[in-house]
Order: C-alpha cells, then sequence, then structure tokens
C-alpha cells in the first residue's frame, strides 16, 4: 500500500514539473530602426526552441511564441550582435504575461552557457486590484500613492487605445474627482520608460483628456507626468502604463488653482484679411492660423455686427481695436459677436483656451456679417380706412441700416415720397413700423418701401395697391337693444357698429 502511495505522488509530481505552457520572447529596440542585422535565439532546458530570431525595422515589440515547463531553464542568447547591438532589447514573460526577463541587452552565449536565464513558470499570477478601470484607485491632491503593473493584463475598458500615447504594455487605473484646479498626475524618479493617460466619462464608456510618454510638465527623462485643468465634479481615470516593460512605481497628484481667464494679447502676427462688406460675400477666412497668434483684418464698419469663429470649437477668441494689444471690443469662446464701434481695423487674437495657452495646429479663422442684406423685410403690407391708407411692414434683422422712405404712386410709374421713418441701425430681433396716408385719392393707390443703409446702399421692396376708388364703411359687430351680440339676419331694431366707431340703428 506504503508503495502504491509513493507511485502516485511521483506520478503528481512528474506531472507537476512536467507542465508545459506558452511562453513569449518580446523584441524591441531603442533607436527604432530595429536590430540592423543583430539576432537571439532561444534554448530550453539546453534545447533551441527558437534559432536566430531578430527585429527586422522600427521599435518594435516584436513577439515570438515557444513551450516551457515550469521549472525549466530558458535562455536567451545573443547570435549575432548586428551594427548597433547595444540598441537591442528582449524581454521574456509567461503565459498570462508575467514578466520572467525584463528588458535588458542580450548577451552572446550558446543554449547551453552565458545569455541570460529564467525559469519556466506556468502558476497564476494575481493581477493588481486597480488592473481594471472600474477597480480605479482614488487618489486625491497633494498624495503620493505606490503602484505596479507588474502582472496587469490588457483585458477591459480603455486597454490597448490611444489617448496622448500607443499602448503597448498592461496599465493599472487611478481616479481623481475634479475640483476646478490645475493637476498634474506624475511618476517621477521611476526607473522604467512610463506612461500617463487621462480619460473623463463612466468607467464603462471613456473620452481621452490626453496623455504623455516622456518628460512632461513636473518630470525630465523617461518619467511621464501630464497637466489638464479639471472641472469640478467631474471624474478623471488615470492609466499608467510602459513603453516596453512592467514595473512599481509611485504617482504623485499635485493641484494649483487655474491661472486668471479673461482675453489674450499675442505677440506672433500671422494673415491678414478685409471683413465682409454688403454686396460681397458674407464671410472671410485666415486659414491655418495657430493659437497663440493674432490675424489683422481692415475694412471694419463701425456698428456692424460680425461672427468670429474658429475650425477648433475650443478656442478663445480675443478681438481688440486700433492696435494688436488695442481696446478690447470682445472675447470669449466661439461663435463670438462683435461689434466694432468705429472703422478701423481690428485685431483677431487665438488661444487653446481662456489662460491664453498655445498651440502648432492648423485652424481656419472666419468672419461672417449677421446677414449679407442689411434689412431682411418680414412683410409690406397696407389696409384702408375711413379717410385714408395705412401702411405697415416688419423687419427680422437689420445691419448698418439708416432709414426708410415710404413713396406713393397714383399710375405705378411717378413715385413721390410721403413719409420717411428711421431704423434702428442694427437688430437681430422683429421690429414693426407703420406710417399713415391722409392724402387718399379715390382710385388705386401704389405704395412702395424704399429702405437705405448708412454707407450708402440702398433697396426698393416690391410695390402694393389700395383700391380707394369706393369708400365703405365695414361693419364689425351687430348688436340688439339688449346688447346682446346678433348675425346679419337677425330680425328688429338693431345697432350696426363700424370700424370707424361709428354706429347706426336700424329697423330689420
Amino acid at each position: 500500500m506504503k508503495n502504491f502511495i509513493l507511485l502516485i505522488f511521483l506520478i503528481v509530481q512528474s506531472t507537476i514539473f512536467s507542465q508545459s505552457c506558452t511562453h513569449t520572447i518580446s523584441l524591441t529596440d531603442t533607436y527604432g530602426d530595429g536590430w540592423n542585422g543583430g539576432t537571439v535565439s532561444v534554448s530550453v532546458n539546453g534545447t533551441t526552441v527558437l534559432t536566430n530570431i531578430g527585429l527586422p525595422t522600427g521599435l518594435g515589440p516584436s513577439n515570438f511564441t515557444f513551450s516551457a515547463s515550469a521549472g525549466s531553464t530558458i535562455r536567451v542568447f545573443r547570435t549575432a550582435a548586428g551594427s548597433y547591438p547595444s540598441e537591442m532589447r528582449i524581454k521574456v514573460l509567461n503565459g498570462i504575461g508575467t514578466v520572467l526577463i525584463n528588458t535588458i541587452q542580450p548577451v552572446s552565449g550558446t543554449a547551453t552557457t552565458l545569455g541570460q536565464t529564467c525559469v519556466g513558470s506556468c502558476a497564476a499570477s494575481t493581477p493588481p486590484s486597480n488592473d481594471l478601470v472600474c477597480n480605479a484607485v482614488t487618489i486625491t491632491c497633494g498624495s503620493t500613492t505606490a503602484g505596479t503593473t507588474i502582472n496587469a493584463t490588457n483585458s477591459g475598458t480603455g486597454e490597448a487605445i490611444t489617448c496622448g500615447n500607443t499602448q503597448t504594455q498592461p496599465g493599472v487605473w487611478y481616479k481623481i474627482i475634479g475640483t476646478g484646479a490645475v493637476m498634474t498626475a506624475s511618476l517621477c524618479g521611476t526607473i522604467w520608460d512610463s506612461k500617463i493617460d487621462v480619460f473623463t466619462g463612466t468607467c464603462t464608456s471613456l473620452s481621452c483628456v490626453g496623455g504623455n510618454d516622456d518628460s512632461g510638465p513636473a518630470c525630465t527623462g523617461t518619467s511621464s507626468s501630464y497637466a489638464w485643468t479639471s472641472v469640478i465634479g467631474v471624474t478623471y481615470w488615470v492609466k499608467v502604463h510602459g513603453y516596453a516593460s512592467t514595473s512599481s512605481f509611485n504617482i504623485s497628484l499635485t493641484c494649483v488653482a487655474p491661472p486668471t481667464s479673461g482675453p489674450c494679447t499675442n505677440t506672433t502676427a500671422y494673415g491678414t484679411q478685409a471683413l465682409p462688406v454688403f454686396g460681397n460675400i458674407s464671410y472671410t477666412t485666415v486659414a491655418c492660423a495657430f493659437a497663440g497668434e493674432y490675424s489683422t483684418w481692415s475694412d471694419a464698419v463701425a456698428n456692424t455686427p460680425y461672427i468670429v469663429t474658429s475650425t477648433i470649437s475650443t478656442d478663445w477668441i480675443t478681438v481688440r481695436s486700433g492696435t494688436s494689444n488695442g481696446s478690447i471690443i470682445a472675447y470669449g469662446n466661439q461663435s463670438l459677436s462683435i461689434t466694432p464701434p468705429t472703422n478701423d481695423v481690428i485685431y483677431i487674437h487665438v488661444n487653446a483656451d481662456s489662460y491664453c495657452a498655445t498651440q502648432s495646429t492648423c485652424r481656419d479663422i472666419t468672419v461672417s456679417r449677421i446677414s449679407a442684406l442689411p434689412v431682411e423685410l418680414l412683410f409690406f403690407d397696407g389696409k384702408k380706412l375711413t379717410n385714408s391708407n395705412m401702411l405697415y411692414w416688419s423687419t427680422s434683422s437689420e445691419h448698418n441700416s439708416s432709414h426708410f422712405i415710404v413713396e406713393k404712386s397714383e399710375d405705378g410709374y411717378s413715385w413721390r415720397n410721403i413719409g420717411q421713418i428711421p431704423t434702428s441701425i442694427n437688430s437681430t430681433q422683429q421690429l414693426d413700423y407703420s406710417i399713415v396716408d391722409d392724402n387718399v385719392s379715390p382710385f388705386i393707390n401704389y405704395y412702395r418701401l424704399h429702405q437705405y443703409d448708412i454707407d450708402g446702399n440702398n433697396e426698393i421692396f416690391d410695390p402694393i395697391s389700395i383700391d380707394n376708388r369706393k369708400t365703405f364703411k365695414t361693419i364689425v359687430k351687430i348688436i340688439n337693444l339688449a346688447g346682446q351680440e346678433v348675425n346679419e339676419n337677425a330680425i328688429g331694431i338693431v345697432i350696426e357698429i363700424y370700424e370707424d366707431g361709428t354706429i347706426k340703428r336700424i329697423i330689420k
């Protein structure tokens, strides 16, 4: 019986030590031009399983797989140095991503001597608690938190996507609630090539804010850091990962009050253009300006409204007059409404945000008039009164308008001025106008509206006619002696009330 138990134990032990699983060797290059003829080979317990593999071009990684038993000796040895052996890097991982040999320069050797070695591993490793974004560790302003990406996986939302960085290694997650401060997440002092990405949204639906690979606002070298202006109450998700390896790190979060926002004054000029004028196209553009530059715009018409926009929707726009750092006409996010106070040159400054940040990304700066026409007429109409005619009209907008003249004709050919009505000059809401013609002839009278712009342009709208050949009063109401409203078929004594307020008692 003892011999049988011993046999079972030996069989189990033999199965454990002979367990085989997939391992991976990952090849990278520090310069980015491949290994230039360099190669390595891999042996397991002295038997070569991969022969003279290399990285032909690029940074990598280029991955090769092989099988090895738990506890076996895995050896990686350089078989050709190539032109630049100092740029060659290798890393060996087991099937679940546990790093067995970290990224190092391969050493020459044979299947049984020298090179770099590690022990085959088929045992499962526990990923960090914050391997998934929904399990992100909360960090706060002023904190420094220890973490690691060792044994992290690429599973879950937000992994293996680009947000300022290309992800080549698995990451771990942290979260911060925005306070309105400028926040800086940093991995300063890490001895490995680290990366940081920042997102908003929910842990199941992320939107990229931005990221950093090397240096950044707080660190130098390959230690990454990234800064952003937070919004109060918004959750920010921070992913920490690496260029070619996994490792431990310390993540710090610093918070400072944002700089005072407001109008910006840039010192670099780019582009000149004339503002759109009546009679031409309703917009003009300066193409491919950068945030941090200003453009010069001529032919501004005093008290004429314009709209300034940029192809970058979040840009901050400041408009000045007289000189590039002159009086402020308006500032804010697009679409920005401006009304130059004088006939002058204006200067449009564009920045990436309200803190006057700069950005070397092309954007087109466009200025348009609110309308290509000085007046948008809704209608022009008239009605006959007892001994006169009333003319009335409405406009939906007015730009650079001066006045209306109402003209009259008895034959439709010869016109004379019967009254002038001033306009509001500029308006974007409905305005109503009217005038009464007290000198009405007993035939068809024709009227037309003549609009004048303050810069000399004018426009005549289509005429209307009112038939004054017959004079009669219009009945607006019929009532009986009890004061009750009745219809025209009522019998007895009724009172007719006319549009001019007069009344007449009749018997029907």
